[in-house]
């Protein structure tokens, strides 16, 4: 790929992402793209924060992994934000879902280079509680972010992928936005509690 785009290849930071084996992101395909597997490569902010585009074919792929777990990146974290994420960490167990990080604190932690700043925020992927446990879990998420250093960003995620900002859910607003593989759309918060078990 490096040599249909020479563009790339001319960058020495995404020569050393290759070379050291760092992941791409799956990301939602724009309109003017064809077939084949989106993916992204985000370089930090001291390389400006550009989002390389890529989009790959299924014999590229060599494999493919979930995000990283809260609890296996938190040590990348910023000392000051620990204890929040211990007991965001705590609120997973105790609600039976799982939470994974992406965004900035993801990329830290899988690639070492340093993409937090003083104004990040976290991003969060949680499983999609029982529908009982919903509004237990939203609660006590925003308790979290009301004691932490930093914004607790993120979403509830269906089953299927398909995933809502839990702030929006917390807010409890008629509409949310839904984000899916392919696209995002305006769903309705009654519909997305009847995708949960």
């Amino acid at each position: 790929m490096l040599t249909a785009r020479p563009e790339l290849a001319a960058q020495p930071l995404v020569r050393d992402w290759v070379a050291r084996g760092w992941p791409l992101i799956a990301r939602r395909p724009s309109a003017h793209e064809a077939h084949g597997i989106p993916v992204g490569l985000p370089l930090p902010p001291s390389a400006g924060k550009a989002r390389v585009a890529l989009m790959l074919n299924h014999d590229d792929i060599d494999r493919a992994e979930p995000l990283p777990t809260l609890a296996t990146a938190l040590e990348t974290a910023p000392v000051t934000w620990r204890p929040a994420l211990h007991a965001l960490v705590a609120t997973a167990a105790a609600h039976q879902v799982s939470v994974h990080v992406f965004g900035s604190l993801a990329w830290q932690y899988l690639t070492g280079l340093p993409y937090l700043s003083p104004t990040s925020d976290i991003d969060l992927a949680w499983s999609a509680p029982s529908r009982d446990r919903l509004d237990a879990l939203l609660r006590a998420i925003a308790e979290v972010e009301r004691a932490a250093p930093m914004g607790v960003d993120g979403e509830i995620v269906l089953r299927d992928g398909a995933a809502a900002n839990w702030r929006e859910l917390h807010d409890r607003r008629a509409d949310v936005m839904l984000k899916t593989s392919n696209d995002v759309i305006l769903a309705t918060r009654a519909s997305f509690e009847q995708d949960l078990t």
